[in-house]
């Protein structure tokens, strides 16, 4: 007969215990902190949105060869944009508001618990807005302009846009 070495192998209650209640105080820890995370990675996601928005509609407004206006509406908190080319019945072409059948370009929502509080830009019909000509510049002799997010915490983002249509976030 053969005998076997005996193992005690396996953790014993008092083990398992100590780790559980390890694992319990870093959770305790991390959550209230990711708590703070997530509305700063909210307003700096919504700040990235509306900088590539804005982009694009530069973009577009050079490819179509056309001014091309986006509009901030602060208390509905959405952005959107728009050819200003003058089609369609009614429509004026460069008046900066959307008249006629002048197409969509793109139309944003900001994420939950982001706000857009203030801007320097003109106001039009629809709210704040900025219009970049065919050349991608912002015509009118136009100034610097910004626009304001916050989120939950208070915490403020601002994007600035040049009258180069050059953009920035402070």
């Amino acid at each position: 007969m053969i005998k076997f070495p005996k193992f005690n192998a396996g953790f014993t209650l008092m083990e398992v215990m100590i780790v559980i209640a390890i694992i319990s105080l870093m959770v305790g820890i991390a959550i209230p902190l990711m708590t703070t995370w997530i509305p700063e990675f909210r307003l700096r996601s919504a700040a990235r949105d509306i900088i590539s928005c804005v982009q694009e509609v530069k973009m577009a407004a050079i490819t179509k060869n056309e001014n091309a206006v986006v509009v901030f509406d602060l208390s509905a908190g959405t952005c959107l944009s728009f050819l200003d080319n003058g089609e369609g019945v009614g429509g004026i072409k460069n008046d900066d508001v959307q008249n006629g059948s002048e197409p969509f370009l793109k139309n944003m929502n900001l994420p939950s618990g982001i706000n857009l509080v203030s801007s320097t830009f003109p106001v039009n019909t629809s709210g704040y807005f900025v219009c970049f000509n065919s050349r991608g510049l912002r015509p009118h002799g136009a100034v610097e302009g910004n626009i304001i997010l916050r989120n939950s915490n208070m915490t403020s983002k601002k994007i600035i846009i040049n009258s180069a249509g050059t953009l920035r976030t402070e």
